[in-house]
């Protein structure tokens, strides 16, 4: 938010970043999404030294999403994505794109190897201008290597997938990503459900000699999953995966798993192909424990 030449100490787009709604449970729900949010300021100028109000101006119905300003922004029009690069999926991965557009008509089209597959039109007002669009690349009988683009008509931004893997080798992650949409990310590595143990202990001491005593046992089931090899470039999906509240495992359109990230830890580095592989960590929420 560029008020006063991002000078201002009270950071209004953090505060209605927490006030907008997060996703709680995973529907597969596309199309619209939350309504952007309206503020209006009023700014005064004021004489320190004897509090004269030497000025007032007022801003009406500033618009706000959730999540950082996009970098692609333009005319109101953008990808709400932190990462543009090209991502690997499998045959029966879906993928989700989400545009922040203008109010006005709009068609989202979907090419696959450059040709035409398929196109949405999407009307937006200014209430309603965060669109969900999702591809499942099984309905249009992919092959390894086939490249899938969604991009808006007459419009030069674009999202690009390759199918990299056959049906079946792959765990369908779906998370909350920074601008608080369900963020599509497809892993190929294996997964295990290790159990830790987290104790809650404390020191005393009886003659002078140091006792520790566990006060209680928690079991913890966790899930961790590895990503495959990813391009470089996708490291930045992971970092908002870790940076996300919630993760949900997803098969056939519904949650197997609903997670809480922990951690990663880069496991694997190709140098000379550029791409890279990690241990995703995960605590899994107690009603799927």
């Amino acid at each position: 938010m560029p008020l006063v030449n991002q000078a201002q100490k009270f950071n209004v787009g953090r505060k209605i970043h927490r006030y907008l709604a997060s996703l709680s449970t995973y529907t597969n729900t596309v199309g619209f999404q939350y309504q952007i949010a309206k503020v209006s300021f009023v700014v005064k100028e004021v004489n320190i030294s004897d509090d004269t109000v030497l000025n007032t101006n007022s801003l009406t119905d500033v618009k706000f999403i959730a999540g950082p300003k996009p970098k692609n922004l333009v005319n109101n029009i953008a990808l709400l994505l932190k990462n543009f690069t090209v991502e690997k999926v499998a045959k029966d991965s879906f993928v989700n794109t989400p545009f922040l557009l203008a109010p006005g008509n709009f068609t989202i089209e979907t090419y696959k190897n450059d040709t035409l597959i398929n196109t949405t039109d999407v009307t937006t007002t200014a209430d309603n201008a965060v669109y969900l669009h999702q591809i499942n690349i099984d309905n249009h009988n992919p092959e390894i290597a086939d490249v899938f683009k969604v991009k808006l008509k007459n419009n030069v931004i674009y999202r690009e997938v390759v199918v990299d893997a056959d049906i079946g080798k792959n765990t369908m992650l779906v998370f909350l990503d920074a601008y608080k949409l369900p963020r599509s990310f497809t892993c190929f590595g294996e997964f295990t459900y290790p159990v830790k143990y987290n104790q809650i202990s404390h020191n005393y001491k009886v003659n002078l000699e140091e006792v520790l005593e566990v006060v209680t046992t928690e079991k913890i089931k966790t899930f961790t999953l590895n990503t495959g090899s990813l391009f470089k470039e996708n490291a930045k999906i992971v970092d908002e995966l870790k940076d996300s509240k919630k993760a949900f495992v997803v098969k056939d359109g519904a949650t197997v798993l609903e997670l809480a990230p922990i951690a990663n830890k880069l496991t694997i580095e190709n140098s000379a192909e550029e791409n890279y592989s990690y241990d995703l960590e995960f605590q899994i929420n107690k009603e799927n424990a």
